[in-house]
């Protein structure tokens, strides 16, 4: 049997700042964030999953090195 999630988050302004983090490395949660992204990007709006998973660890100065 193959079991399925599903994240529900509620109405405009009720979410919980990085409430995916724990979970951000999942193929299937990035997969949707990256989506989640694009669309937002053609919207011209800030990115979802910055909010989701919280600021991007850096090392020495430069994001995600």
């Amino acid at each position: 049997m193959h079991q399925r999630a599903a994240v529900v988050f509620p109405g405009q302004g009720g979410y919980l700042p990085n409430a995916l983090t724990a979970m951000a490395h999942l193929d299937e949660v990035a997969e949707v964030l990256d989506q989640v992204d694009k669309v937002a990007a053609e919207a011209g709006t800030a990115s979802a999953s910055a909010l989701l998973t919280g600021p991007r660890r850096t090392f020495g100065g430069l994001p995600g090195a």
